[in-house]
């Protein structure tokens, strides 16, 4: 395996030659000017949108239990607003992203331990619903929440649809 090289690997003494940090500020310049808008501040239309997703991504995270932590997960959208305003379009741009992706992937991890209880469920009762609705593969319920980016309307359906079918099979006489 290739190692990466880093400024200090070009080091003599532990410390860094002159041409490792020429080396590190150029890159840094150059991405900076080669990056158009990139150190433009965010507008304040954009920050108050993003202010409010911030805060509405931040309950999800509290409902879902997704156990996050850090001012990323603030449900003060003031504090999201203040640091949009401090922020790069391409930062916030950024941090948006990252944010939607964690709270995917938490509301994905619920969706799945609910369907697999609910399949384990119906596998105990010998109520014989099949497909995979019912499966007890716990990875096949996440992947497909992943993959297809179910909203959450979508895997709220799916829950209610098989806690109706389960409470029927209950009801009826075995």
């Amino acid at each position: 395996m290739k190692k990466l090289m880093t400024p200090r690997d070009d080091a003599k003494d532990g410390l860094m030659d002159h041409r490792g940090w020429l080396g590190v500020c150029l890159s840094f310049l150059l991405s900076v000017l080669l990056v158009p808008g990139s150190t433009a501040a965010a507008d304040a239309a954009a920050c108050d949108a993003y202010a409010d997703q911030a805060a509405q991504q931040a309950a999800l995270a509290v409902r879902f239990a997704c156990k996050f932590h850090g001012p990323r997960w603030s449900n003060d959208a003031d504090t999201h607003r203040e640091w949009c305003r401090a922020s790069t379009k391409a930062a916030v741009q950024a941090e948006a992203d990252s944010r939607t992706t964690d709270i995917r992937l938490c509301m994905c991890d619920w969706y799945a331990n609910n369907a697999l209880s609910q399949a384990k469920a119906n596998d105990a009762r010998g109520c014989g619903f099949a497909g995979p609705r019912w499966s007890l593969d716990r990875s096949a319920h996440y992947r497909w929440c992943v993959l297809d980016k179910a909203p959450l309307k979508t895997l709220e359906s799916e829950i209610k649809t098989r806690q109706e079918l389960l409470a029927k099979c209950a009801s009826t006489d075995r």
